[in-house]
Parts: C-alpha cells; structure tokens; sequence
C-alpha cells in the first residue's frame, strides 16, 4: 500500500516494510542508492517515498549528502532515521559528489539517483534483471520521462561530436538520438546513459575512479560510461522496463546559463578524449548553432528562447576551453539554477 503523507511531510507507510527499517548491520547491500542533493528540499520526500514504495529496504541502502545546506539533511536525520545522511564537504559538483558517496557505499552495484526522481513499479528490480540478463556491460540504466509523460531528452543523449553539432545546426537534431527508441521491449546497447538513473557495479567502480571530477556538471556521463565501457568491454545497456520520472525545474531546465554551461561540458568532453583541434570545430559548430537560433528567435520577435541562445554565444570565451584539467573543477557560478548539475538535469540532454 503506497505511503501518506504524515507530519512535516514524512511518508508514513500502512502495512509494508519501511524504508527506515535499513539494511541490517553487517550485512552488505545489493544496491546502495547514491543520491546527490542541491536545493533539493522540495523534491527529496517524494523521491524517498518511491523509493519506499518500489525499492527493498532488506536490499538496498540510501546514502545522501547535501550540497546546499538548504535543511535537507537534518530533515532527513529526523523523518528517515536508515538513510544514512553524509556530512557535506562543500559544492563537489555532480561527479564529486557521487564519488564522495560512492567511497562510502557498501553495496555490490551503485546506483545513481537524482533527488527530483521518482522510481516507477520495480524499477530498481528491472535494472537488476537487466544486469543478470546482460552480464559484462559497463553500466546499466533505465527510461527517464517528464511528468507529464513525454520522454526526458537526458534520456536519448547521444555521445557529442561533429556530426551531431552539423545536425542540430542544419535543422535535424531530431534525428540525433540515443537511448532504446519509444516502444522498445527489450534492452539495448547505448552509448550514454543519463546520470540521473544509472547503474554501475562497484568494481567497475573503483577501476576506473568514478567519475573524472575535472567535470563540474554536465557530459561527466558521457565519459564515464566511455570509461566504463572501455574497463569492462561491454557496451552501457538500457532496459525500457525500469523506469524514473524526472521533474527537471522549470526555469533552470531552459535558460541561457543552463545552455552555455551544457556547451562546457560538451568541450571539455572533447578536448579530454579528441583533442584541440576536434574541440575548435565542435566549438564553432556550437556557436553557429546558437548564433543562427538566436537570430532567428530574435527575428520572430520569441525573445526568451533569443536570449537563451545570446548567452551561448557571447559566452564562449567562459566554455570554450571546458573545465580546468589538473584537478577538482570548483563551481563556476556559486548560487546560481546550475550550481549543481544533474540535480538541475539529467544532465547532458539539453542542446545548446
């Protein structure tokens, strides 16, 4: 029987195991559920209640930390006592923070999980068939949808590159996708799999580091389901039976700073695996994307969406070069909508 909601807003379960119960002591999880929070306050109830609701307590573990200090973590302490909420180290960003989590986690896979997510009928059970049926992948991972049923774009990333910069450019981008199409039954192999949902065997893991945290936000997937990939030999896979649905915010999901950042992500992807002179083309590519959009946008008078792409262009020389790549990426935009990254998306699925 689902939860309801009871005082301060905590889910108080009638006649099922609660998620406060835990994993026993001592004993190891299959699953340690990773979730990074960033503003998060507002959305951690309803992604603990699906957990609730569709994961196993006997099973699973929860591990949470807080980026923002914006009162999620003492509330957790209080209404979900088995979480076991980790005490922040500053704003890590995406990658730093799962990787903070993940050095704490003791479950054989990990499963990345962002706060403005709720899992769908057995969804984690899906992705653990997923992982017996297909043995070997680099990671595993589910379908996520908007609410209001439509398919998260971060769910159909496909890997950057030049080719897909020329499609958008030219009007096609529709055509560029990733992920299991609509309808699908079966899984299949993927090239990225959206951080917001994503599985990953805890040996895998630690063999190749997590994630690369010179990435601050955005494209971290995409190179670590490469590295993933790469470790284990077998492509990412993703099942259409495991579902999430993700609630990205409104304002955040769209605007021009959201964009310019999603172009970092995309540039320090490629100066990482292709080089400068891959990354020039990839750069004006974007640019000339985002310059003809916002001319034509500005043209038919849509001055929202027209400053939008304003702010990729004029900003390259903030992007252009991606993220420092001799350590940690610090927070380029300390307070502002893409603060944290994934908890803003899914992350990479947004074109700029």
């Amino acid at each position: 029987m689902p939860g309801v909601p009871g005082e301060k807003g905590r889910f108080v379960q009638r006649d099922e195991k609660r998620l406060d119960e835990g994993v026993g002591a001592g004993v190891e999880p299959t699953v340690s559920v990773l979730i990074v929070g960033y503003r998060s306050r507002g959305d951690i109830d309803a992604c603990l209640s699906s957990l609730l609701k569709h994961g196993d307590g006997e099973r699973d573990e929860v591990l949470f930390v807080d980026q923002s200090d914006d009162g999620s973590a003492a509330y957790l302490r209080a209404a979900y006592p088995s979480v076991r909420v980790i005490e922040s180290a500053g704003n890590l960003g995406f990658a730093g923070g799962n990787n903070y989590l993940a050095a704490q986690a003791r479950g054989r896979y990990l499963l990345l999980l962002n706060p403005d997510t709720e899992l769908e009928h057995d969804a984690i059970g899906a992705l653990l068939r997923c992982v017996a049926d297909r043995p070997g992948a680099g990671a595993w991972g589910g379908v996520t949808v908007l609410p209001d049923g439509r398919r998260d774009p971060t769910s159909n990333q496909a890997r950057p590159g030049l080719m897909g910069e020329l499609m958008l450019l030219v009007g096609l981008g529709w055509l560029r996708r990733g992920g299991v199409r609509m309808g699908a039954s079966e899984p299949a192999e993927v090239a990225v799999l959206s951080g917001a949902f994503m599985l990953v065997e805890r040996e895998t893991w630690a063999a190749i580091d997590g994630f690369d945290t010179s990435y601050f936000l955005y494209s971290e997937e995409v190179d670590l389901c490469q590295r993933a990939a790469r470790h284990t030999g077998g492509a990412c896979v993703m099942t259409p039976s495991a579902r999430v649905v993700h609630r990205v915010g409104g304002s955040a999901a769209t605007s021009g700073r959201r964009a310019a950042a999603i172009a970092r992500g995309k540039m320090h992807w490629a100066w990482t695996w292709r080089g400068g002179g891959y990354a020039a083309r990839l750069g004006m590519l974007i640019v000339a994307h985002a310059w003809t959009r916002w001319l034509a946008y500005s043209l038919l008078g849509k001055r929202q969406r027209a400053a939008r792409y304003r702010e990729v262009w004029r900003s390259a020389a903030t992007w252009w070069s991606g993220y420092p790549r001799d350590g940690v990426a610090q927070d380029p935009r300390p307070g502002d909508e893409v603060g944290l990254g994934e908890a803003a998306p899914g992350s990479g699925g947004v074109v700029a």
